[in-house]
């Protein structure tokens, strides 16, 4: 168990590519993380709580989240300035 003092919030964009399910299947070889996560999640068509799974990755593996989100936001700038420059 994790205590509430030592989690490290996050806010993740609700986007495609951060997706809970895409997350949580990258993260489920993490014994470490997996303690955290409630077993009814692992079931097909699992409804994840979004805040509470990225706050945790966030404090497990915040070196993974920190890269995650890191190629969501420069592939995002590299669309939005090629959106961009078509609008030009």
């Amino acid at each position: 168990m994790i205590d509430l003092n030592n989690v490290n919030v996050i806010e993740v964009a609700k986007v495609k590519e951060l997706k809970c399910s895409v997350a949580l299947e990258q993260i489920r070889t993490s014994k470490t993380a997996m303690l955290a996560v409630p077993s009814h999640w692992l079931k097909p068509k699992a409804r994840l709580d979004r805040k509470y799974l990225w706050n945790i990755l966030n404090t497990v593996h915040p070196d993974w989240v920190a890269e995650v989100t890191r190629h969501y936001i420069s592939r995002a700038s590299v669309v939005r300035s090629a959106v961009s420059l078509k609008m030009s």
